[in-house]
């Protein structure tokens, strides 16, 4: 089983699927911890995510979330055949959505807990500089900020912000998630360029995968233009004035256009005014000559203040936008490869542990009912440990052909 993990941790094949059948109380479960902590402490690929799920309550799902199908009466065998394909896209469905839930939990915990490890590891250095006092109270800040971010589920520019801050995001945080059980020599030898970035990703991924298992997101998109008119020696009231939520033109009066067109007027007849009233002072002057002289600088006035005054009409426009995420059995069943994918390639390496099988009524249909729908994934696409009573694997043994 070692082997078999410690390859799929480093990349040679995709998945891994194993089955660990006996008695109870023989040491199934405390086997498999220990095997994991091994692939945590030495080994050099990815860093092993141990997901324990207790197998009754993953693969028996609430009879309130979504009743079974019975035929009533006495059943054809069509409808028979019907209710057993309901049944099985109930499991599916409840199945899929555990996974994807318990994914996004844990890896939000190994997440806070690199976090700490990182803080932990900065502390002591110098404690005395004021500085580093600073940092250090600024990084248990940000540790607690996240913690509850992740609860509801954040977006990427959110994480994003966090992982700047605390400066994450070039190198990433899950280098510090186990930085004294593995040797120096069989530490992995480098950690990507864009790491920090890789885990953004993965961890926005699942937590929009868990966002739209526990409830039906809305999105709504905003277009708002407003303009105004300014001059254009009023740049930088102008750009102030474009952010700010302008009234709508219909609910505009009169009043505001008779202001703009003195404030247009008002320069020019001023000029007038005083050029004219230069001519008359001056008698020796021609009166002709003042009113002209007056009537030249009026029209110089005039096409100047309409040259450098720009007038926009105001408009807003909002569109609202929501989306209905279809979220069957079928996305879920295309998702959760996705978010396997994503958190690999952010550095960890996920194992599903489905324990206490033997717990369940009808262990064997039920476990076929399981692997009939999901073969791909367990096989494909992560690493699934199956621990059940050895009366199980005695009656795969039984199997024609099924040896």
């Amino acid at each position: 089983m070692r082997d078999q993990l410690r390859r799929y941790c480093r990349g040679e094949q995709d998945g891994v699927s194993i089955l660990i059948s006996g008695t109870r109380g023989m040491g199934k479960t405390t086997m498999a911890k220990l095997v994991v902590q091994r692939l945590i402490a030495y080994d050099t690929g990815l860093i092993p995510l141990p997901l324990i799920l207790h197998g009754p309550t993953l693969l028996r799902p609430d009879a309130e979330a979504d009743p079974p199908r019975r035929a009533t009466g006495l059943p054809t065998r069509d409808e028979e055949k019907l209710a057993e394909e309901l049944n099985k896209v109930r499991l599916k469905r409840w199945v899929l959505r555990s996974l994807i839930a318990a994914l996004y939990q844990h890896v939000c915990m190994h997440i806070v807990e690199a976090w700490e490890n990182a803080i932990s590891q900065s502390g002591p250095r110098s404690r005395w500089r004021s500085r580093d006092r600073r940092r250090l109270t600024e990084l248990q800040q940000l540790k607690a900020h996240l913690a509850l971010k992740l609860d509801e589920a954040p977006n990427v520019s959110t994480l994003r912000k966090l992982w700047r801050r605390a400066g994450f995001l070039p190198d990433g945080v899950l280098c510090h998630l186990y930085p004294d059980c593995r040797r120096p020599e069989n530490q992995r030898r480098s950690w990507l360029e864009d790491q920090g970035v890789r885990e953004i990703t993965a961890l926005a991924a699942c937590a929009q995968s868990y966002l739209t298992i526990i409830g039906a997101p809305e999105e709504t998109v905003s277009n708002v233009t407003a303009s105004t008119a300014t001059t254009r020696t009023e740049g930088r009231e102008a750009a102030k004035s474009e952010g700010k939520q302008e009234k709508p033109a219909r609910d505009k009066g009169k009043g505001d256009t008779v202001s703009e067109q003195v404030k247009m007027l008002t320069p020019p007849a001023l000029a007038t005014l005083a050029t004219t009233a230069i001519g008359v002072a001056n008698p020796e002057k021609n009166i002709g000559w003042a009113l002209g002289a007056g009537l030249f600088v009026y029209l110089l006035g005039l096409a100047s203040s309409r040259f450098t005054m720009r007038r926009d009409q105001f408009a807003e426009l909002r569109r609202r936008l929501v989306v209905t995420v279809d979220w069957s059995e079928r996305r879920l069943e295309r998702e959760l490869p996705a978010l396997l994918r994503r958190v690999k390639a952010a550095g960890l390496a996920p194992i599903f542990v489905l324990d206490e099988l033997d717990k369940l009524e009808d262990e064997a249909e039920t476990l076929h009912d399981f692997l009939d729908f999901s073969k791909h994934i367990v096989r494909d696409h992560a690493a699934f440990l199956f621990l059940s009573h050895r009366d199980y694997f005695e009656r795969l043994q039984n199997i024609p052909g099924g040896g």
